[in-house]
């Protein structure tokens, strides 16, 4: 690899961790709307930067014969084991032509059809920039592609995945601790609305905050499960006597610098009474420290002190996490975290093979879904729980009647007349981002009485009707096949990977996917949410077939004589073959 192609493979990893930070956390309180199209804004930019590195190194690596260029770009890990990118190969061999990668075909047609029904829209203009209120037109799409594709194509190292969760932990760190903050009442921005009862965080709208929450959730589950799992492997005890306190330190230094940055970015911003436009910069600043800040800790190698502290600071995060989930008082986010909880662990103890612990798993979960049907009976005996703050939100959610629920029930209805008037719009749709246009003919003579008569809908808060208004059956088919081909391929992948991390964090897309897809069932896509939609298939990808995260050998260099009896129980979960667990989270920077 020239050095040309080395910094632009540099710069491509550094714009997608900005995409991946920036667009949940910043909102820019000078605009008129924001949050979203300030989000858009900001997302197009930075991989419209990613694009043309992609390009510049694109024609470098065809500039320059092969036979000249060199590999300098080994990772090397904790164990001395190079992770060269140049010599990854996927499970049947070489990787073909670049059509072949798994999603890639499904991700171009749903692009290409996102085009043609952009062209064939009610109004081509909004369908292509993008509408007022949310600019989520062909653009903005064709960013979220180009950045999951960005991802797929050059993630190479398992120090590049591992530094994408590390971010996408981190981000979900502030964003949840500013939830705490509204609840408590603490927040130093004056917003309109009542974030105090239902936190809205830094997304502007209680569902959106929790939906974005849901798809990181997975992410800091598995991180909690590797490196818990690191510490009961035998072949780690090597590092009890390391003395690691002077990097804890630095570390817990950095974390709670990036916390009071934000913070007194926020701060600076509410101290002034009246609106300065040449502070707009502020908030950018200061999660651009954030995100800077984050590289201290990115790529720490593993020791048992360092992973106990972040063992600790995980678990308080996921409660954190939970907690903040339920004061969003969302009920598609409560859902969809049930289901997650559930299918994580039925997942991972399936690919064990663990029977005792697929059949306790079992148990509990058939114990959570009976208590969820029996909570939202019309005369449950638990309907006196429905009272209970939070959890009540849990024993009505096939309340329809009244409510944000008989919002969503007349809206639905408004938007179904609306594609059954047009057989022609049913099947390739009105375009996106026009539902606002084409909606008021059918608004529910009901809707009136609880929403504003001038609040029309832009959207029909499910995923199913949103993509047939705007692109009809072929988008919904389109993204359906698209959905379908990322669970089969994770699956298979986890099915036939023989080590546990990738399995794990196989699975943790797979999860983090679904439960958001639940939560769309009675919500919208946000910019951050389809962000990371995008980024998890192209991720999944990236470590599956182009083998982005392989196992090495353990990090203590075994004795001849350790017994078989030590090695088994180095498992965390039945007998099976040894896993190496020690450089989960033990990289070097290259």
């Amino acid at each position: 690899m020239t050095r040309l192609a080395q910094w632009m493979d540099r710069a491509i990893e550094g714009l997608w961790l900005a995409a991946l930070v920036y667009t949940p956390l910043f909102f820019n309180v000078y605009s008129s709307r924001v949050f979203e199209p300030d989000k858009v804004a900001l997302l197009r930019a930075i991989v419209a930067l990613a694009a043309v590195c992609w390009a510049i190194k694109t024609l470098e690596h065809r500039r320059v014969p092969q036979d000249a260029i060199t590999q300098p770009d080994a990772e090397v890990d904790s164990a001395g084991v190079k992770d060269d990118p140049a010599s990854y190969q996927n499970g049947q061999g070489k990787v073909g032509a670049w059509w072949r990668a798994p999603l890639v075909l499904p991700l171009l047609l749903y692009a290409g059809w996102y085009l043609v029904s952009s062209l064939t829209s009610v109004d081509v203009y909004i369908s292509i920039f993008g509408s007022y209120q949310r600019q989520e037109g062909f653009l903005t799409q064709l960013a979220y592609i180009v950045l999951g594709l960005i991802i797929l194509f050059n993630l190479r190292t398992r120090a590049q995945v591992e530094r994408i969760i590390t971010f996408c932990v981190a981000t979900a760190a502030p964003a949840a601790l500013y939830g705490l903050m509204q609840h408590q009442g603490w927040d130093p921005l004056p917003w309109a609305g009542d974030v105090t009862t239902r936190v809205a965080g830094p997304a502007g709208n209680a569902t959106a905050f929790g939906n974005w929450l849901v798809m990181v959730a997975p992410l800091i589950l598995y991180r909690i499960v590797t490196v818990a799992t690191w510490l009961r492997d035998p072949a780690n005890r090597a590092e009890l006597d390391d003395y690691d306190g002077p990097r804890i330190a630095i570390y817990t230094i950095s974390i709670a610098a990036q916390s009071f940055v934000l913070w007194l970015a926020l701060a600076l911003i509410a101290s002034n009474q009246r609106p300065d436009f040449g502070l707009w910069f502020i908030l950018p600043t200061g999660i651009l420290i954030f995100y800077a800040l984050t590289f201290l800790y990115a790529n720490a190698r593993m020791t048992h002190a360092l992973a106990t502290t972040a063992l600790v600071a995980l678990i308080l995060l996921f409660a954190l996490v939970v907690a903040i989930i339920f004061y969003t008082q969302s009920r598609g986010p409560l859902v969809a975290l049930v289901v997650e909880m559930m299918v994580f662990a039925l997942a991972a103890l399936w690919l064990q093979r663990s029977r005792v612990g697929l059949s306790l798993a079992g148990v509990a979960c058939a114990a959570a879904l009976l208590f969820l049907v029996v909570f939202n009976l019309p005369s449950s005996p638990l309907a006196s729980l429905r009272e209970m703050p939070y959890v009540g939100r849990l024993g009505v959610l096939t309340q329809f009647d009244i409510g944000s629920g008989k919002v969503l029930a007349s809206v639905w209805q408004g938007t179904a007349n609306m594609l059954i008037s047009d057989t022609t719009r049913l099947a390739i749709g009105y375009g996106p981002e026009t539902t606002y246009l084409t909606y008021n003919p059918y608004y529910p003579a009901g809707l009136q009485n609880i929403e504003l008569r001038n609040a029309t809908p832009d959207m029909s808060h499910d995923w199913i009707l949103d993509q047939l208004a705007w692109g009809g059956i072929i988008m919904l088919g389109l993204l359906i096949l698209l959905i379908f081909a990322f669970y089969s391929f994770t699956w298979q992948q986890a099915k036939r990977d023989e080590w546990l991390p990738k399995q794990l964090l196989l699975v943790a897309l797979g999860v983090g996917i679904s439960g958001y897809l639940v939560t769309l069932l009675v919500s919208h896509f946000t910019v951050a949410t389809y962000t990371y939609f995008f980024a998890y298939l192209g991720l999944a990808v990236a470590v599956g077939y182009f083998g982005a995260m392989r196992a090495s050998p353990p990090l203590a260099t075994k004795s001849a004589d350790e017994s078989p009896a030590v090695e088994s129980r180095s498992t965390w979960i039945g007998r099976r073959t040894r896993r190496s667990w020690s450089s989960v989270a033990s990289y070097d920077e290259h």
